[in-house]
């Protein structure tokens, strides 16, 4: 997934990455210790909101399908959620059906 980050963030980001040859990481830990963490502070929020069988991956699906439904193109929510290919975002089901589409424009 890809956003726009504002100048000061850049210039932060770009600091950290010159002192240690990283962006977000400090190169001391397991590069998966970072993704532990927040699957767990994710697990505690979903458990703590009553969420079942909660995976961190369903806010990317739920990214897509809400562009998707505001009428961003489908090769632009693929580029946004980083996929190399548009049947990616396709076969990853962001690709809402017509009843649901219409469905979700009367709302």
């Amino acid at each position: 997934m890809f956003c726009t980050l504002p100048p000061p963030v850049v210039d932060a980001l770009e600091q950290v990455s010159r002192a240690n040859g990283h962006d977000l990481w400090t190169g001391k830990s397991a590069r998966a210790s970072v993704a532990t963490y927040w699957r767990s502070r994710l697990a505690n929020v979903s458990s703590d909101a009553g969420v079942a069988d909660f995976r961190p991956h369903r806010l990317c699906d739920t990214f897509a399908v809400e562009l998707l439904f505001v009428g961003v193109l489908i090769e632009d929510a693929s580029a946004l959620l980083g996929h190399s290919s548009v049947r990616t975002t396709e076969e990853g089901g962001a690709a809402p059906s017509a009843p649901a589409q219409t469905a979700r424009q009367t709302l």
